[in-house]
């Protein structure tokens, strides 16, 4: 043995690892404990929350797959304290149980504003007096908070929130549009940046802003509107408005005349804008589907398919892939026994380049139950 002590030889510490190698590290761990090293340290939050890092992770877990989520209500309340999402697989239509990160009681209620990004955004009450707006990533098991600003505005005024996250970014915007008093002719938006943790947009719309329809679909940091028709008597064309979180500006783009249908709804499908186009009796009905191209400069709409199916009311899709997968809705009232009320959801698959349908799931309520908003998601560590 020799009696020469050994020389000190400086182990590197993890944080001096270049971000490839640290990347290649934590990509094998799963989400919780990305989100335990987060909370180390303030070094280690900004190195495992930067875009680089999310995005990677995300592709991976796209893979796994992704759900469908439906929020059920009953008709003639606005009180959610007995409302339920519904976790469906979008191959198998198999439910599972989906927990919300708080407790409703009393009189209180809740909406999922939107989900982008594996986020959700949702707006609640736990008493029914104040409310507040949570942004929530289930899968990194993360949420925040946000004051919900219809506090200050009229609590009688008609409002509308959407939610999307800024492109290659992982901060994200929450937009409010409300009406200062009830007779007010124009609507003024408040927007909420997670850069600045504050709202730090309020300003007036324009005059095309009108009548939005309450569901959205973004793209790009870019959020889409339909204008919602009063009545489907009413002459006027039906357009789509859009609003850039970064430049916090207005767009309108109109739809070509041959899109005009019953009602119409927006998705996304390989990163372009689509409308669906919907006709409908009380037995049938048919969709189709325009995409827009070159929508930044000038749109451009071209019909990629249509296809009919059974039912009397069509509600919004989902994208999942190629295919569509659609809610049917209906309600009936039976003279026996004592005008018994039922209520049936239809969730169908469409496949377009095999040109097949096949169901999915058939839920059925013994009450006058309504669908709230239909969304689908991908576990993501994005944070919130």
């Amino acid at each position: 043995m020799s009696d020469i002590a050994p020389r000190n030889f400086r182990v590197p510490k993890l944080p001096d690892l270049p971000n490839e190698i640290v990347f290649i590290i934590f990509s094998m761990c799963d989400p919780q404990t990305i989100q335990f090293a987060r909370s180390t340290s303030r070094y280690w939050k900004e190195k495992l929350s930067s875009y680089e890092f999310v995005s990677t992770i995300s592709k991976r877990l796209i893979l796994l797959g992704c759900s469908i989520y439906a929020h059920f209500g009953f008709l003639g309340t606005n009180m959610a304290t007995s409302d339920w999402v519904m976790k469906m697989d979008p191959l198998t239509g198999e439910q599972s149980q989906f927990l919300l990160p708080f407790l409703v009681i009393n009189r209180g209620w809740y909406r999922i504003v939107g989900v982008d990004n594996g986020v959700f955004c949702i707006r609640y009450s736990s008493f029914g007096i104040s409310s507040h707006l949570l942004v929530w990533n289930p899968t990194a098991g993360s949420s925040r908070v946000i004051h919900d600003p219809p506090r200050h505005f009229c609590k009688d005024c008609s409002y509308l929130y959407s939610f999307a996250y800024l492109p290659n970014s992982v901060n994200y915007g929450v937009v409010h549009f409300f009406k200062q008093t009830p007779d007010s002719q124009s609507w003024r938006l408040a927007m909420y940046s997670s850069l600045e943790r504050n709202w730090v947009v309020n300003m007036e719309c324009p005059t095309f802003v009108t009548r939005l329809d309450p569901c959205y679909a973004s793209l790009n940091g870019v959020l889409y509107w339909l204008h919602w028709r009063m009545e489907r008597t009413d002459s006027n064309p039906p357009y789509v408005i859009c609003f850039c979180l970064t430049s916090r500006s207005f767009r309108q783009i109109s739809l070509p005349a041959m899109m005009k249908a019953h009602c119409h709804s927006l998705l996304i499908k390989d990163n372009k804008l689509c409308v669906i186009a919907n006709d409908h009796t009380m037995q049938s009905y048919r969709s189709t589907f325009w995409q827009c191209d070159n929508i930044h400069d000038q749109p451009t709409w071209s019909r990629l398919y249509s296809y009919n199916g059974y039912g009397s009311h069509y509600l919004p899709a989902a994208m999942i892939d190629d295919e569509v997968i659609q809610v049917m809705e209906r309600h009936m009232q039976m003279p026996e026994p004592e005008n018994a009320k039922l209520s049936v959801f239809h969730l169908t698959r469409y496949s377009p380049a095999r040109r097949t349908k096949h169901s999915l799931n058939m839920v059925e309520f013994q009450a006058m139950v309504k669908i709230r908003s239909l969304d689908k998601t991908c576990e993501t560590i994005f944070p919130v």
